[in-house]
């Protein structure tokens, strides 16, 4: 019987494989660390087209599924962009779980698969062409739409809202009373806070490590954004120096407080776009969910702000594209 569904999420760093069964049952899941970075780095997708090949066979190895009891084979994120497996072009916003749905590509790639890919489109926040006077207007997304139709069924959220998914890159989503994507603006809050982390002076005060839940400290977070408001990012990164050399302090404080110079970011980002939204999701795990939550609470920007670290256990992305793979399944 042909009920077991297969997602796919790619991402910047990793690919996630999930082989689902009846409902949201998790029968087994394989991660690589390769994803549309590699892609760029390589200028092709070979090591995405063997990551799919080897995963498929890993999952049916461990699970004892065969592809004839496969129903549908569905992806989402990077791996519908040139970087991936095969580049589908995004769709105009307002969209939400009908239009990603009605929007998939299916595309037959027997080599890797024998059963037609199912690719779930991004997100494009204009409709205009984009020019020097007005690129501030638009944004993109791959993977992002996939979480927010998670996060919006699974929690029994009704918008309107702004939904801030943490990542390599941060992405602030609005979401309006339909439950529908309008708009959204990113932040490379997570590369840079990777850069500096790892890759410049402070990388011996880091101890090139990011702080953990465990280290989290909020109020070196919190002394972090409040000096990014004040100084910049720049001027406020090379205190972390100035905290180690001078002041004798430990790497877990001054990983919390390049946590919340980098915070700034998001916040910055959003500060004059919040008209006609009153409530905030922050959907983020470890100390860069607690962080951004605890931040938004502290500037009173909305009456509501709420925080969820994963999909009950599970990756948001991976629950989306599982949801429009169900969604096309009851729909034909």
């Amino acid at each position: 019987m042909r009920e077991n569904r297969i997602t796919i999420d790619m991402g910047t760093t990793n690919t996630r494989i999930v082989l689902w069964g009846k409902g949201q049952q998790k029968r087994g899941e394989i991660i690589y660390r390769i994803g549309a970075k590699r892609s760029a780095e390589e200028g092709n997708n070979r090591a995405i087209c063997d990551a799919l090949r080897n995963g498929f066979t890993e999952l049916f190895r461990q699970t004892g599924v065969c592809w004839e009891q496969v129903k549908m084979v569905i992806g989402c994120g990077m791996l519908t962009s040139e970087l991936g497996l095969v580049q589908i072009p995004h769709i105009s916003s307002p969209a939400g779980i009908c239009e990603l749905a009605q929007s998939a590509r299916i595309v037959n790639i027997p080599d890797i698969c024998p059963l037609p890919f199912y690719l779930i489109p991004g997100i494009q926040t204009a409709k205009e062409t984009v020019t020097v006077d007005n690129y501030d207007k638009y944004d993109i997304m791959r993977g992002e739409e996939t979480e927010t139709v998670a996060i919006l069924k699974q929690f029994g959220l009704s918008g309107p809202f702004l939904l801030f998914l943490t990542g390599s890159h941060d992405k602030i989503i609005f979401v309006d009373r339909n439950g529908r994507i309008t708009h959204s603006i990113t932040s490379m809050t997570g590369e840079l806070l990777e850069a500096v982390t790892f890759h410049t002076i402070l990388s011996d005060a880091t101890g090139n490590a990011f702080v953990t839940s465990e280290e989290y400290e909020e109020d070196m977070v919190m002394k972090g954004y409040l000096d990014g408001k004040r100084f910049g990012i720049g001027r406020s990164c090379f205190y972390g120096r100035i905290l180690k050399e001078c002041a004798d302090i430990n790497r877990i404080k001054i990983c919390n407080y390049l946590l919340g110079v980098m915070l700034q970011n998001d916040i910055k980002a959003v500060e004059n776009e919040t008209a006609g939204f009153r409530d905030a999701v922050v959907a983020g795990k470890g100390a860069v969910g607690n962080a951004l939550y605890m931040i938004l609470k502290k500037e009173r920007i909305f009456e509501k702000v709420i925080h969820f670290e994963d999909c009950k256990g599970e990756s948001f992305s991976s629950v989306g594209a599982l949801m429009i793979a169900d969604y096309l399944i009851q729909n034909g």
